[in-house]
């Protein structure tokens, strides 16, 4: 590769070496359409069992990545242009790296079924338990309810998990809308179903559950900082096992999905999106 230092014919011409230039436009973290459905495992893995079940073809994944989905009553759950939407947030939020892109997408394809639905699964009665319960003193008794902002009667079907990280709770989606500007902004029933409805809050709550994101560990009986502040810093610390569990205790709080979900998504993300010519088990590409 080259080109001529001045005018043409001078006979002056500056050379490039053409691994250079590859180096250099891979660190574009922006992920096309066929990119996305590289980083999709064809298969998760039963929690119970391990074997390998819930097969997805590309026809699916990009159905997921830019159709909506609505349940029977009409109500969304999942919305249309996610792809677009996911691939901005993650330049956003600054998911530039193989690695952060691997934990970020493992963790959001557990969560979100691999992007077939991103609100958080069960009849009304299911969120029950983050409803509040008061004594004579009017004490939240329930100890979710109250670790999730919960205060008041519906709040636990009102807040349900909504997002690609689902966000959940009173509390949690008065922090994003203080955030985006103004702290009621999604306090409403109607404005809550924002985080569903429209693929930028979707997508965009997230990324920001993902950057103000404190891990906190007790330390002579106090909580206190665990590490930097957001999931970043869990992510940059490699790509093992013991880091994808580290990153999914920041997301899920304990290490549901762990082994059938987000450590098999990870291997094959983190393949998908680097050099590697050695594959292992984990790697299950569509079809």
């Amino acid at each position: 590769l080259c080109f001529d230092s001045g005018a043409f014919s001078s006979g002056r011409l500056w050379h490039f070496e053409p691994k250079a230039f590859i180096e250099h436009f891979r660190k574009c973290s922006w992920l096309s359409e066929p990119d996305f459905v590289r980083t999709v495992r064809k298969t998760v893995k039963n929690e119970s069992t391990l074997r390998e079940e819930g097969r997805l073809t590309e026809k699916n994944v990009i159905e997921y990545l830019n159709q909506k989905k609505e349940k029977s009553s009409g109500a969304t759950i999942r919305p249309s242009e996610m792809r677009k939407s996911l691939a901005l947030v993650m330049r956003t939020f600054g998911v530039n790296s193989t690695m952060r892109l691997a934990h970020f997408l493992s963790q959001i394809y557990c969560e979100t079924g691999r992007v077939s639905e991103c609100e958080e699964k069960g009849k009304d009665s299911y969120f029950d338990k983050y409803e509040p319960e008061f004594d004579s003193k009017h004490n939240n008794k329930n100890e979710l309810a109250k670790k999730l902002g919960n205060n008041q009667v519906g709040d636990g079907i009102k807040f349900k998990g909504r997002g690609i990280i689902q966000l959940t709770g009173r509390a949690n989606y008065k922090i994003y809308g203080e955030y985006k500007g103004d702290a009621t902004k999604f306090i409403s029933s109607a404005s809550a179903e924002n985080l569903i409805s429209s693929s930028y809050y979707c997508c965009d709550a997230g990324g920001f559950y993902w950057i103000q994101k404190q891990r906190m560990k007790v330390e002579n009986k106090k909580l206190v900082n665990w590490g930097a502040l957001s999931i970043h810093y869990w992510a940059d610390q490699g790509t093992t096992y013991a880091e994808v569990k580290a990153v999914t205790k920041c997301v899920n709080g304990g290490s549901t999905g762990l082994d059938g979900i987000r450590w098999p998504c990870f291997e094959h993300a983190f393949y998908a999106l680097n050099d590697s010519v050695s594959a292992n088990d984990n790697v299950k590409f569509l079809s």
